[in-house]
């Protein structure tokens, strides 16, 4: 059986120690950024989206609803969805702010200009495919994005935190 000396269980040791711990102390940790996500239509809160994503990474989400028809028009629901894909791509620390990339898919119900007594066609969802490659969101505010300008006034809201554990 091998004896080795104290000094050499020692200094065994702290390299263990050392080295062991190298890699973690080598890589800084990846930022988490909290954020919310607000979709405004016609001046209306109609949807929301949260999530915590590591910087550089992506998140996407799809939710569907349905639009209803006037009860007097017999006609089927409208199924319609949203789908966003959210990446926080940098943090500025002198700025405050992170920068998203956002790509967005919304289904839409059609604008109905008939008159109030008349049923529409057939209705045909509207398809909007938006995105920004360099969404500016200073840290804790609220940013804005508009998708639409009309029928439907439509905006994207982003609000981003960082994980401060």
């Amino acid at each position: 059986m091998y004896s080795f000396s104290h000094k050499i269980r020692m200094a065994s040791l702290c390299s263990l120690l050392f080295w062991g711990s190298a890699p973690v102390c080598a890589q800084p940790s990846t930022p988490i950024v909290h954020w919310e996500l607000q979709i405004i239509q016609e001046g209306q809160q109609v949807a929301s989206f949260a999530g915590q994503t590591p910087l550089g990474q992506s998140h996407t989400e799809t939710k569907h609803y349905s639009d209803q028809p006037r009860v007097d028009c017999n006609q089927p629901a409208l199924e319609l969805s949203r789908t966003i894909t959210i990446t926080p791509d940098n943090l500025n620390p002198t700025k405050q702010a992170v920068t998203f990339t956002l790509e967005t898919r919304e289904t839409l119900a059609p604008s109905h200009t008939s008159a109030a007594f008349d049923c529409p066609a057939l209705a045909v969802p509207r398809v909007v495919n938006a995105s920004h490659p360099a969404f500016v969101v200073p840290l804790d505010n609220w940013a804005d994005w508009q998708i639409l300008p009309r029928n439907p006034v439509l905006i994207y809201r982003l609000r981003a935190r960082l994980n401060h554990s």
